[in-house]
């Protein structure tokens, strides 16, 4: 039998990707989310997982990702990026002509 696929969980959160790919037989070889909370709990539910980053992927570059995972060949890029209706990102209130 060969070597695990490889894969990367980019906005991981606490690792619902992490955990469904563990179960299929992948190696999940670094994850990156910009919560310190969620990071918290995915490093306590992963510590297998060695490269986890709490980052802004906006402000990583391509080559900082390769040195990141230790590896230039990954298998599968898998990302959660939040639900702009769950998200508290960029949340604001809209004026409108609503009459209370």
């Amino acid at each position: 039998m060969g070597e695990a696929p490889t894969s990367i969980d980019l906005f991981c959160g606490c690792g619902g990707f992490a955990l469904g790919l563990k179960q299929a037989g992948f190696k999940t070889l670094a994850a990156i989310d910009v919560s310190p909370e969620a990071m918290a709990v995915f490093r306590a539910n992963f510590p297998e997982i060695p490269n986890v980053l709490v980052e802004d992927l906006g402000a990583l570059r391509p080559e900082m990702l390769a040195a990141l995972m230790g590896t230039d060949r990954i298998d599968l890029i898998v990302g959660g990026p939040p639900c702009q209706g769950f998200s508290n990102v960029r949340r604001r209130v809209r004026s409108t002509n609503i009459r209370v």
